[in-house]
């Protein structure tokens, strides 16, 4: 299934949205009990892409979401060969 960039940033666009619609309506999210706001304040702040071995920008040439069962995968291709560390 082949999806345009239109499609896709409209789906994430609509996504956010409603992600973003209960915090607007003024309901607040309950955090679980057991875990301080200090950890989670550690896990938002911890990087997830490690960008220091790119030495000039990256043009991205598709992004795809793959889905297995309840798992979800973004793959990013570059118009470049762009590896990640230890991938050379």
């Amino acid at each position: 299934m082949k999806t345009s960039r239109r499609t896709f940033l409209r789906s994430a666009a609509v996504s956010g949205l409603a992600l973003s619609a209960p915090a607007a309506l003024g309901s607040r999210a309950a955090t679980p009990k057991g875990i301080a706001k200090a950890e989670l304040d550690r896990i938002v702040d911890t990087p997830v892409l490690d960008t220091s071995f790119l030495t000039k920008p990256v043009t991205v040439a598709s992004v795809e979401l793959l889905r297995h069962g309840k798992n979800y995968l973004l793959r990013t291709r570059s118009t470049h060969r762009v590896f990640m560390k230890g991938n050379a």
